[in-house]
């Protein structure tokens, strides 16, 4: 894609992103994590009501909108019932999206705000042993990838949480990525994989990773929807962690459809809403089970 292009179709994304990005005042605090490279990242943070176990868990929330949509402050509500009802500190990051900056910048952003906190623990009261990633559709992916950047750098994780994951960029070698038209696909494919993006990289497309690139990852959570275009993904990444030796588990709400987690159920809801809000606080209340077990908590 020449630059041109590029700039206009930048542009008509970014302004649909400024329409997606929620009011203030919100419910968390802004801040701009400072990097060695690159531009500072915007974070919001969050503190649980009641702070149950000090120093506090760190949930680092990545969402979702197919890496050119959505605002981290979409997930504002979210964030903060994450914090109250898994007793933790939620650091909330508004990554850079694709059409800005090419892969994989959003995953070294992310692993940068790792980073920064982990350097960071007494000034907020978190526990370095028990960083956990967690990221939607998109942000997944992302999730994912920072994740196996964190462990090649060995820097480690409490947990990694992909929610209803994008996990393989094969899918174009079907020539359309799925619910998408040629026009469309042949489109993102310009502004996905320019400047020799390798698709298939580890980070890029983790389901069909090798093995051997795979291990020493993180404890993995696996959350899916109900069958979906990436339904299959989630099932692939599994049995390759499995092969690689990490601790891996795998849930699937399957009443539930793809963005469950993502949802804003503070409106009048239609009858389908209303099944997906279900699920999704049945999906909280799965986290807090694995969270806790993991981090060593009881009720």
């Amino acid at each position: 894609m020449n630059r041109i292009k590029l700039f206009f179709v930048h542009k008509l994304l970014e302004r649909g992103r400024k329409k997606s990005r929620k009011k203030e005042p919100w419910l968390g605090k802004q801040f701009f994590v400072p990097r060695a490279e690159g531009k500072p990242v915007e974070v919001i943070l969050y503190k649980p009501e009641v702070k149950k176990y000090t120093p506090m868990p760190v949930m680092f929330n990545i969402h979702g909108g197919a890496w050119v949509g959505g605002d981290a402050s979409a997930l504002d509500e979210q964030s903060q019932k994450m914090a109250d009802l898994l007793c933790a500190f939620v650091v909330n990051i508004n990554y850079t999206k694709v059409d800005a900056e090419p892969f994989p910048y959003a995953q070294k952003e992310v692993a940068d705000v790792v980073r920064f906190f982990g350097g960071n623990t007494a000034e907020y009261g978190i526990d370095r042993d028990r960083f956990n990633l967690i990221g939607y559709s998109a942000g997944g992916h992302i999730c994912a990838g920072a994740a196996i950047m964190l462990k090649d750098e060995g820097i480690p994780l409490c947990s990694n949480i992909p929610v209803y994951p994008f996990l393989d960029f094969h899918v174009f070698n079907e020539g359309l990525f799925p619910g998408m038209d040629a026009k469309s696909t042949k489109l993102m494919e310009e502004v996905f994989f320019r400047d020799g993006v390798d698709r298939y990289s580890t980070v890029m497309s983790p389901a069909t990773a090798s093995v051997e690139a795979l291990k020493g990852l993180s404890a993995t959570e696996l959350i899916l929807c109900g069958p979906d275009a990436l339904y299959q993904q989630g099932f692939d990444y599994r049995d390759r962690l499995l092969e690689a030796g990490v601790p891996v588990e795998l849930k699937v709400f399957e009443e539930s459809t793809h963005g469950f987690m993502e949802g804003d159920y503070d409106k009048e809801l239609t009858e389908m809403e209303q099944k997906q809000k279900k699920m999704c606080e049945a999906c909280f209340q799965y986290l807090k089970m694995r969270m806790w077990m993991l981090w060593g908590y009881a009720e």
